[in-house]
């Protein structure tokens, strides 16, 4: 399995569907096996009409407990005990999944990381973030280096309800423009290509983020590049990226700081479609464990340290994670990640002290050709402040995907006579 794939535990997986109960099975049904939780089960389920069927006893036995004689629905068995259930086609096996079962074998507890949590819902329900942050982007090509550099600013807060964000972001554009500067232009393009320039240098951008119906609204400046409106917000609905997972019962969770449900609940949207989804939820999980885990760390001087290293066909990972400490509170965090192959290197570090002031650093290279770098630094505290998630009552509303849809559908032709009018007008 590729490190990508080891580690990206959280992208969204529809779990196949796969209806079985208990008809009068037809005499030419088709076998096919059962496996659950990583093992075939001596019971095979017969097929027929694209099914597969078990009898009540067989039910029983699979699941343990008590079904009546007449029909049993697995799958509502199955996902009324809170089990996974999925189908192999290739194999013509049935995979049922007890995730709670797997991790009481596996044997981790995350106490180390679940007072931490605590400690940090303990400073208060609603924070109030503010910070500076600076970067820039290096693109190199045929030895010269094109470089734009970046700083800005951001307020936030935060709550069990959800976010709202205020981002302010300066771009050094001059020596892009200096080169641009030296192609010839007619007045319609270089008219065009300044207030491109003009709405990205400077730039403005507010975010909404409702965690309850699990929605990003934002607005930005750097919409009007592209002739909206100063009042248009985009709206993400997060729930098409997190496909397979509960949101809501993970943002339910997390309010608790119970870091194993939350383990869980990210495992259940790995897909159950091979005979192998069992081998890699138990390798998923150990990695979480391997990082996060209690026997992961080691206490030293008054801090609890864990450090996870992988090498997967030449891609190596590095992680730490160092907990400072307060009597038996757990009351700051640091990361450090590194991630390196032979054409591309990232390095990441997150620092937050026990008032949850934070220092981020970030940087990455491709390939030699582009590098990228970011810093930045934020202090927070408990506010009393509302989180305001109501968009303002002149807002208009669109959807990323009628966006983007608007955005790839305009012509060219008809991008240039807007902006034709606009000189004409500017020039009246």
């Amino acid at each position: 399995m590729k490190l990508a794939k080891r580690l990206c535990v959280l992208s969204a997986a529809a779990v196949m569907s796969l209806s079985v109960c208990t008809p009068v099975f037809a005499e030419d049904a088709a076998a096919a096996k059962i496996q659950v939780n990583g093992k075939i089960s001596e019971i095979e389920a017969a097929i027929t009409d694209d099914k597969a069927y078990v009898t009540a006893e067989e039910a029983a036995e699979i699941f343990g407990g008590e079904y009546a004689d007449e029909a049993v629905a697995v799958r509502d068995a199955a996902e009324a005990l809170g089990y996974m259930i999925g189908w192999d086609d290739d194999e013509k096996t049935v995979i049922i999944i007890d995730i709670d079962s797997m991790a009481a074998e596996r044997g981790a507890t995350f106490e180390i990381f679940k007072k931490y949590a605590e400690y940090s819902a303990s400073l208060g329900d609603t924070i109030k973030s503010t910070g500076s942050f600076s970067g820039g982007i290096d693109i190199t090509d045929e030895g010269e280096t094109l470089s734009v550099p970046f700083s800005g600013t951001v307020e936030s807060v935060s709550g069990n309800e959800g976010e709202t964000a205020s981002v302010n972001l300066v771009i050094d554009l001059s020596q892009y423009i200096a080169e641009m500067g030296a192609e010839e232009m007619d007045e319609t393009e270089q008219y065009f290509f300044n207030e491109i320039m003009a709405a990205i240098t400077s730039s403005d951008s507010k975010v909404i983020y409702d965690a309850e119906n699990s929605v990003i609204y934002m607005n930005s400046t750097l919409f009007t590049i592209f002739g909206s409106d100063e009042n248009t917000w985009i709206e993400m609905d997060m729930s098409d990226l997190t496909e397979g997972l509960d949101m809501d019962s993970i943002m339910n969770i997390a309010e608790s700081g119970d870091i194993d449900a939350i383990l869980l609940e990210t495992l259940k949207a790995m897909p159950v479609d091979s005979v192998d989804s069992y081998d890699n939820m138990v390798e998923a999980y150990d990695i979480y464990a391997s990082m996060l885990g209690d026997d992961s760390f080691t206490l030293e001087d008054g801090q609890y340290k864990s450090s996870f290293a992988m090498n997967d066909d030449g891609t190596e990972l590095t992680y730490v994670m160092t907990f400072g400490t307060d009597g038996d509170a757990v009351n700051s965090c640091t990361i450090t990640m590194k991630i390196a192959d032979d054409t591309a290197t990232m390095d990441m570090s997150v620092a937050s002290d026990k008032d949850m002031n934070t220092e981020m650093s970030f940087s990455m290279s491709l390939a030699d050709m582009i590098k990228v770098y970011f810093e930045m630094k934020s202090e927070a505290a408990a506010t009393d402040e509302a989180v305001d998630l109501s968009l303002p009552d002149d807002a208009y509303v669109i959807s990323i995907d009628s966006t983007m849809g608007a955005l790839f559908g305009t012509a060219d032709e008809e991008i240039e006579a807007a902006v034709e009018i606009e000189i004409e007008d500017l020039a009246e």
